[in-house]
């Protein structure tokens, strides 16, 4: 009979580890915690964070790390568990704005931070935990966007916005050296092409991928790179005024690209999806009809579903609305073949420049760090639901019985 109990309470536990281990966002709405201050005081500049692409990302202890723009300094903000969020200077320009942060970590789980303004440098934490910032371009960028590799080698693209130019350039750290200085670690994308708001990501093959707008035509574009040096630009989405602040990602599960953006010059949200063959578009629900102003978009990597964390400005129709229905972040995902839309955050015109990934080392819950108009930084996840302590135990007594049953059992044989 203990044999049995236990049998049944470790049953119960194989059941529990499955679906933690499985975990993802379904039908029901993520239960987010309460928001979490990074960084307070208004030191985060909203202004500074436009064109940038993706500020928030986990290392692969699932630690979560935030990068800001704070007037002259990118400030890289770290949760300690147990402690909180500290950080200290990422990158100190000499020039007065550091503009479009964006964060990625390496092999080594040492974060990488790019910034633009009037140059664009990229910085790297080495194990002494001291910042190691390099000016790769000496022209101003309003827009970039850091990766690193298969391997764990940084790169960053940015595009150069004057208008006898707007080029989107890369820099990719092929020879791991922590420098850009070897022929060919700098490119050019999509030139005599304009380009604006550009989102980096490498696919299964290890090939450099860019989504961007073009500024001219404002459609959106795609760029892989062949063989080589060889580039690829295609254009997905062409219908008039597209591919507002893009967010490019690669489906873990298919190994295929996909952009969220803002269409119709910021008036709807919109998915595009590679599926071997061409690019799928769908524009997503807009249940509260508000303008879309900022887009991130990440992989549950539990399911391969979409998740997009966004930023609604005013109402559409240009009508009074109350406080908690604009100005707000909102979160959407697709759950079969059906888009689901939450609420995450309302209180005061926030949701400014939303960044969402998932903490793909352990369970698989997201996070989303996102500014408020008064320029203080947040960051809000939504962990697996943790067992009572009741059932902990429980489980843990269903172990020991069947622990027992198995010494009674030796007894008995002996």
């Amino acid at each position: 009979m203990l044999r049995r109990i236990g049998i049944v309470c470790l049953a119960a536990l194989a059941s529990l580890t499955a679906a933690i281990s499985a975990w993802a966002i379904g039908p029901e709405k993520p239960g987010w915690h309460p928001p979490e201050l990074v960084l307070g005081g208004g030191a985060g500049n909203p202004a500074l964070h436009q064109g940038a692409d993706r500020i928030l990302a986990y290392d692969h202890y699932g630690r979560p790390g935030v990068a800001v723009g704070c007037l002259s300094y990118t400030y890289y903000a770290r949760r300690v568990p147990g402690y909180g969020w500290g950080g200290g200077y990422a990158v100190v320009v000499s020039s007065l704005f550091a503009r479009s942060p964006s964060l990625a970590f390496d092999r080594h789980e040492l974060p990488v931070v790019g910034c633009g303004g009037e140059e664009v440098y990229i910085a790297r934490l080495d194990a002494d935990n001291v910042w190691h910032d390099d000016k790769v371009y000496n022209e101003p960028s309003y827009s970039c966007s850091v990766a690193v590799d298969l391997y764990g080698r940084m790169a960053m693209a940015w595009h150069d916005p004057d208008p006898t130019i707007r080029k989107v350039l890369l820099a990719y750290d092929r020879n791991d050296d922590g420098a850009f200085d070897e022929f060919g670690e700098i490119q050019t994308v999509n030139w005599p092409l304009t380009g604006q708001y550009v989102s980096l990501a490498f696919d299964g093959d290890n090939r450099p991928m860019l989504a961007y707008q073009d500024a001219d035509s404002e459609d959106l574009m795609f760029a892989v790179q062949g063989a080589g040096t060889v580039w690829l630009n295609i254009c997905v989405d062409g219908a008039g005024s597209q591919g507002w602040k893009p967010s490019l990602a690669v489906n873990p599960m298919t190994g295929y690209p996909a952009i969220a953006y803002a269409g119709d010059g910021g008036g709807s949200l919109r998915y595009a999806e590679w599926d071997g063959h061409e690019w799928q578009i769908t524009t997503l629900p807009n249940p509260r009809d508000n303008g879309i102003l900022g887009v991130s978009l990440a992989f549950d990597p539990a399911d391969g579903n979409p998740a997009i964390a966004y930023h609604e400005g005013d109402p559409l129709s240009g009508d009074p609305a109350p406080d908690w229905n604009f100005g707000l972040l909102a979160f959407t995902w697709r759950h079969d073949e059906t888009w689901e839309n939450q609420v995450v955050a309302w209180e005061g015109d926030t949701g400014l420049h939303p960044s969402v990934a998932f903490n793909d080392y352990g369970p698989g819950w997201a996070g989303i760090a996102y500014l408020d108009s008064l320029g203080n930084v947040w960051y809000v996840e939504d962990p697996p639901v943790v067992p009572e302590p009741a059932t902990l135990a429980l489980l843990a007594a269903g172990a020991v019985a069947v622990a027992a049953g198995r010494r009674r059992g030796d007894r008995r044989r002996s």
